[in-house]
């Protein structure tokens, strides 16, 4: 059902293929009790269930709801917020970082990794920090520069 030009509610077949991709991909294990919605553009979003109560057809939305990712020519990536939600559910795929690495993540540089290509959830101890794709042993950060670590002195 769409809900404007931008936005469709998936049906239980359409959601049933996602949940399918992020277990292959990430044995991601469950099913929120959530509506899923997709844009125009490819992006995937999640909303209360009372989202039947509002009238959309006098609204002019572009997104609704918590974006958690979209798909890649290689899989699916997820958002921070999606890693957040859907990470502790999964079971492979997962890169943990040490405490250096997760300072470098976090202010938006490329990681060293030894795993094979592909894309990865970026983990530091129970925190999931968001998505990588790996390329020739090169974790390609992700994280947009709005939400990157300023550091003002690097010797601090």
């Amino acid at each position: 059902m769409k809900l404007n030009r931008n936005l469709e509610i998936m049906n239980s077949k359409e959601i049933k293929v996602l949940l399918k991709t992020l277990y292959d991909q990430f044995e991601y294990e469950g099913k929120p009790e959530l509506v899923f919605l997709r844009s125009n553009k490819e992006k995937f979003y999640l909303l209360n269930r009372d989202v039947d109560q509002i009238n959309y057809e006098k609204l002019r939305i572009d997104s609704a709801g918590l974006y958690f990712g979209k798909f890649l020519k290689d899989g699916f990536r997820f958002s921070i917020e999606g890693t957040q939600f859907f990470g502790p559910h999964c079971k492979k795929n997962i890169i943990s970082l040490d405490i250096y690495q997760k300072h470098e993540w976090l202010k938006g540089k490329d990681l060293q990794i030894n795993e094979s290509d592909g894309i990865y959830l970026i983990k530091w101890e129970n925190d999931f920090l968001g998505c990588a794709k790996i390329k020739e042993g090169i974790a390609l950060n992700s994280v947009p520069k709005a939400r990157r670590l300023f550091v003002v002195n690097e010797s601090q």
